[in-house]
């Protein structure tokens, strides 16, 4: 059985669909359409008087459940539109969708027909027809369809959703939806066939009258149904928008002309269905006002779009009870600044600060001139760059800008949105997302002290969208966007602007949703503006630091390894810039490291733990996982937290030595808290016990960023032994990794591609024609880049002999294991003296980003049957992206740009018997008392 939730998104894209078909038939553009199979959209607006702005966006939605497939630019005239198998299977329910839109548009607001019977007995007999239809599944079931039964159901619920969503949160309104039981104090004729309505869904008991535990459910969701609901009186209008004069947008209309949107539902529904993701977002409120000193925290608040000002109040709250901050307001006030651009919403803000005795100011507020904003506190003797400004759900509703600059176009990939403007126009994405960032770019002088805390919506392509109906809102959620004047983006465009206007991310504060689908809908994040400090913070003599008995390189290595893998970590090797295949999945891990090594930090502040602090990053690396610790520990101040309270704090880096460890060195040999270790002894090549590595002192915690799924299974009883043998008895071992399986069916490992790519040379050196048949696929120009191919490959086939290709296999299977490990085998291997729990999450990775890890030097070992180094870049790359790439993204895990990517993520403590075979010496340590040390 689904969960309700998909319920809940079926019956809202059904009465988007139903008003969009209802709409486009008025001009018979559905019957064109399904009479070619195909036809440009500058075509159908040509012939039908459509608006294309609009057009786009009634075309979108149906592409975005499958019924239409597009090539092309969303908002280009040329954008082909095809109906799919799934669209014709499903056009004979349209009429059926037609009517119900009718009706309902006819019959809006519901309130009156659903409490009142008049002697027009219109309204409740059109609705008795249509519940009988419903309660007969719209005659959809009956076996004589030759969709799948899933696709049928779907059909169903979009039609039951026609009638659910203006009635049900209606009923909440009216307070019908509270008790046991739908008991009106007044049966009207159209309520008794809600009610009729109800029981057929399973909502009701027919017999005795009360909720059965699916219904209790969706009367908990029926203020969700408001987001779609709150738009109705917009979306029966659809017809004069896409063929009429009339345009709809929300910016700069008076609020008394607000005829769109059911302003006070759509705040309701908001308020329901937002809730989640402001209660992940306490962490960055948690972690901003107990960052010491006080005086360098916030003066305030500031809400932009604060609506009824109840994230205000939950905030101060928060403050008051959970932070440093909170103990002192009586010596540093928290002013919280409500900020809309309604009069009745500032009045509403204003009266719940003040009953909730809270210091406030509230002012008009536009999201698109925070200039205004500056002027206006300003005039209150207030500096807008004083506090921490935060805003939810707002930056796609702002007012559209076209964009001043004539920016190059310098895009990887193109936004899928489609966005009108204020003449009913279409608006090209890429113009979107420049106007996107020049909005971005004027809150960047404003937002330089303490940073912008965004939640934010976002589209999601149609054709991704099409593979998971049922599993997210966007098909409702881009239609009434869309209708009315608003442009979310995807979240890597969103993301993308951000950095081009000059945000960056905290990334261990950011939060994605859902977290393990090819797809992101919510973002929660808090940007800051980069300082012109370093990085990384330095010792006053970072070239000089005493780097005795600690690794050095000794410049065997090859650096040109770490550099390239540096630079696939980071575009263009800033620091500041990391990418975000990576970023966000290791600012998981060190929000988990950051979270244990405050536990420690309070235990020293407590007197049960010694003044130091020891982290050990296993496996670093050109140092991607310390860099981004570092970075988060001085974002949070937690340096100058164990400074004043005198801790002495190691962050010790451990690798094998190599182009990468070089690269790490490099980067961070100016950090006086960092030490640099060797795992391998270079003169006999064996791995060294980590206790003579790092010492007898006990580490806190380890850190193992993007290693466990390089260490064969057979060798992990040994790591974990090893490991275990240097962890505080209530240490931690914090971990992840990109290739540990099983991925979900949706999701692919970080080496998928790259053991694809290896199959796929194995089998053209078995057949010298698979490389020429693979190239005759291919447009004229990409045959003629790789023309020579053949032949080089055909010289390395001849060199290769019995020895040869056993060597090759070995070096291969060194570099990426050829069959990933278990996520059940890595933690059964590593059980003897470890026990924890592990836990998943998927992240987009870009085509680009693969094909950047295969050429990576190291990775290139991967096809070491080829000798030459520029023929076998040039085979991985036309194998990845002529064949590999292709085959993953015709599959499930496909994301918009890229694939969706499996992690894996661990902690692990010393089991209870390790912890007792600690010696005298190390009790010792762990017993110890600081008030004893003081003394």
């Amino acid at each position: 059985m689904r969960p309700f939730r998909s319920t809940l998104f079926a019956h809202q894209d059904g009465i988007a669909l139903s008003m969009v078909l209802a709409a486009l038939q008025e001009e018979n553009v559905v019957d064109v359409l399904l009479r070619r199979g195909s036809s440009s959209v500058g075509e159908l607006v040509a012939e039908s008087g459509c608006a294309p702005g609009y057009a786009n966006i009634a075309f979108r939605s149906l592409a975005s459940q499958g019924w239409l497939a597009s090539t092309g630019t969303w908002g280009s005239p040329e954008l082909r539109l095809e109906v799919t198998d799934e669209g014709r299977a499903a056009a004979s329910a349209f009429p059926l969708y037609e009517e119900a839109a009718h009706f309902v548009r006819k019959h809006l607001p519901f309130q009156e027909l659903l409490t009142e019977d008049s002697d027009d007995a219109e309204g409740p007999q059109g609705l008795s027809q249509l519940v009988d239809q419903a309660e007969n599944n719209w005659g959809l079931l009956d076996g004589r369809r030759k969709a799948t039964d899933t696709a049928v159901e779907n059909l169903v619920d979009h039609l039951n959703g026609v009638l659910v969503v203006p009635t049900l949160p209606t009923l909440k309104v009216l307070g019908l939806l509270d008790g046991e039981r739908l008991q009106p104090r007044t049966k009207t004729a159209a309520l008794s066939n809600v009610i009729r309505l109800f029981a057929h869904l399973g909502w009701l008991d027919a017999d005795s009258g009360r909720w059965t535990p699916t219904g209790r459910e969706a009367c908990s969701f029926a203020l969700h149904y408001g987001l779609m609901g709150s738009y109705l009186p917009m979306m029966s209008r659809l017809g004069q928008m896409l063929f009429g004069s009339l345009v709809q947008h929300t910016h700069g209309t008076p609020e008394s002309l607000e005829s769109h949107v059911d302003r006070k539902l759509n705040v309701q529904g908001s308020g329901a269905a937002h809730g989640p993701y402001f209660k992940d977002a306490e962490a960055i409120f948690e972690d901003v006002f107990n960052r010491l000193p006080l005086e360098e925290q916030p003066r305030f608040v500031a809400d932009m779009g604060c609506g009824d000002g109840s994230w205000l109040v939950q905030l101060h709250g928060l403050v008051r009870t959970r932070t440093r901050r909170g103990q002192h307001l009586h010596s540093h006030p928290l002013l919280m600044i409500g900020l809309d651009y309604s009069p009745a919403a500032r009045d509403l803000t204003e009266a719940n600060l003040r009953d909730a005795g809270i210091p406030c100011l509230v002012l008009f507020g536009d999201v698109g001139d925070p200039a205004r904003l500056a002027h206006d506190l300003a005039h209150h003797g207030i500096d807008i760059r004083d506090g921490l400004h935060i805003r939810s759900f707002l930056d796609h509703n702002r007012p559209y800008q076209a964009p001043a600059g004539n920016r190059p176009d310098e895009l990887e990939y193109t936004p899928s949105g489609a966005y009108v403007d204020a003449n009913g126009d279409a608006i090209q994405a890429v113009d979107m997302e420049r106007s996107l960032v020049e909005h971005l770019e004027r809150w960047v002088p404003f937002v330089r002290t303490h940073g912008v805390v965004i939640l934010e919506a976002h589209t999601v392509a149609p054709g991704l969208a099409a593979r998971h109906v049922g599993q997210l809102h966007n098909i409702a959620f881009d239609t009434y966007h869309g209708f009315s004047g608003q442009f979310p983006v995807e979240f890597e465009v969103f993301m993308r602007a951000c950095e081009k206007a000059g945000l960056e991310p905290s990334l261990s504060h950011q939060r994605r949703y859902p977290s393990r689908l090819p797809f992101v809908a919510i973002s929660v994040n808090r940007f800051t503006v980069p300082s012109n400090t370093d990085v990384l913070p330095r010792g006053s003599q970072s070239d000089s630091l005493d780097r005795t008995g600690q690794w050095r390189p000794d410049g065997s290595e090859n650096l040109a390894d770490g550099e390239a893998l540096h630079r696939f970590l980071y575009h263009d090797g800033n620091l500041r810039a990391p990418r975000r295949w990576c970023s966000t999945a290791t600012g998981v891990l060190v929000r988990m490291v950051v979270k244990a090594m405050r536990q420690r930090i309070e235990e020293v502040r407590q007197g049960s733990h010694p003044l130091r602090l020891r982290v050990l990053d296993y496996g670093t690396g050109t140092g991607f996982a310390a860099i981004e610790l570092i970075k988060t520990c001085r974002e949070m101040g937690l340096f100058e937290e164990m400074e004043q309270l005198g801790i002495d704090f190691e962050l010790l880096l451990l690798d094998i030595p190599s182009g990468w460890f070089v690269k790490g060195f490099e980067l961070l040999r100016g950090c006086d808290f960092v030490r640099f270790h060797a795992t391998r002894d270079m003169a006999t090549g064996t791995f060294l016990p980590l206790r003579e590595v790092v010492g007898p002192e006990p580490v806190d915690l380890i850190v193992s960023s993007m290693v466990f799924h390089l260490v064969r299974p057979a060798a992990l009883p040994a790591l974990a032994k090893n490991l275990a043998s240097i962890l505080a008895a209530d240490g931690q071992l914090i971990w992840n990794t990109p290739d540990t399986g099983p991925a979900f069916p949706d999701s692919v490992l970080f080496h998928e591609p790259n053991r694809r790519v290896r199959s796929a040379l194995v089998e053209m050196l078995e057949d010298p024609t698979a490389l020429e048949q693979l190239l005759a696929t291919l447009p004229v120009a990409s045959r003629l880049r790789y023309a020579d191919l053949p032949a080089l490959l055909d010289t390395e086939r001849r060199r290769l002999g019995p020895a040869e290709k056993a060597a090759a296999e070995r070096a291969a299977s060194r570099q990426i294991l050829a069959q990933a490990t278990e996520a059940a085998t890595l933690i059964a291997e590593m059980s003897g003296p470890f026990e924890g729990s592990f836990f998943n999450k998927t992240f987009e990775i870009r085509a680009q980003d693969c094909v950047d890890a295969i050429l990576i030097p190291s990775n290139q070992r991967v096809l070491a049957e080829i000798s030459d180094p520029e023929t076998r870049s040039r085979l991985a790359e036309l194998l990845m992206l002529t064949r590999v790439l292709p085959e993953i993204r015709s599959g499930p895990a496909a994301t918009s740009f890229g694939f969706n990517l499996h992690w894996t993520f661990g902690v692990f403590e010393r089991t209870p018997a390790t912890r007792a075979s600690d010696g005298p010496g190390e009790k010792a340590v762990h017993s110890f008392d600081r008030r004893a040390s003081l003394a």
